[in-house]
């Protein structure tokens, strides 16, 4: 964890524990009352598990203390993030995931950095278009994901790329036109002689 940017102080702060095997992430809701444990296998493919019952939650709420925040991919990108002193959260359940009922428990400014592959970039959208007033931010193609930029770059350079946030338009949904025939003259005047 810490070869990952991730500091002492955050791992005892989220309870982070595990073995030669696993990580295992405690995930709390914003009060700090414990949901269940997320599972990460530490090699030698990376897979994830949960506990049994356990449903997709926002990570690290009850660590938010800004009125702004970064919505991340990942567990550990928020947690490496936090160790850098910068407020993040993550969905437990990868890109594709955000809630609707989410949206009330952020703070009212939200940065969404996903990991720079294509299912990150479209996952960013979608989180974006759901949270109002967030932005996007873009790492550099060179980086993977936040914890990759952090391990190379400083606060004040993350800090920067905030700075530089953006906005994507929501796509307009096409609305397809049903396009009537034209009536001739006589067609009219032989369906008002049709009984």
């Amino acid at each position: 964890l810490n070869s990952r940017g991730i500091s002492d102080e955050m791992i005892n702060a989220y309870g982070l524990n595990g073995d030669y095997n696993r990580l295992v992430i405690p995930i709390r809701d914003k009060s700090g009352n414990f949901l269940f444990n997320k599972y990460r296998s530490i090699s030698p493919v990376k897979q994830y598990w949960y506990d049994k019952g356990s449903k997709s939650a926002l990570f690290g709420l009850n660590m938010l203390k800004d009125k702004w925040c970064v919505l991340t991919e990942g567990e550990l990108d928020a947690i490496c993030l936090m160790s850098h002193g910068i407020s993040a959260v993550s969905s437990t359940s990868g890109c594709k995931t955000f809630k609707d009922e989410w949206i009330g428990l952020l703070p009212k400014l939200v940065f969404v950095c996903y990991d720079t592959d294509e299912q990150g970039k479209e996952g960013a959208k979608l989180a974006h278009w759901k949270i109002p007033n967030s932005r996007i931010v873009i790492l550099p193609d060179n980086f993977k994901d936040t914890t990759e930029y952090m391990r190379e770059n400083s606060k004040d350079n993350f800090l920067e790329l905030i700075k530089n946030s953006i906005v994507i338009p929501k796509p307009e949904k096409k609305l397809s036109f049903i396009r009537h025939k034209t009536s001739t003259e006589s067609e009219v005047e032989n369906a008002k002689r049709t009984p």
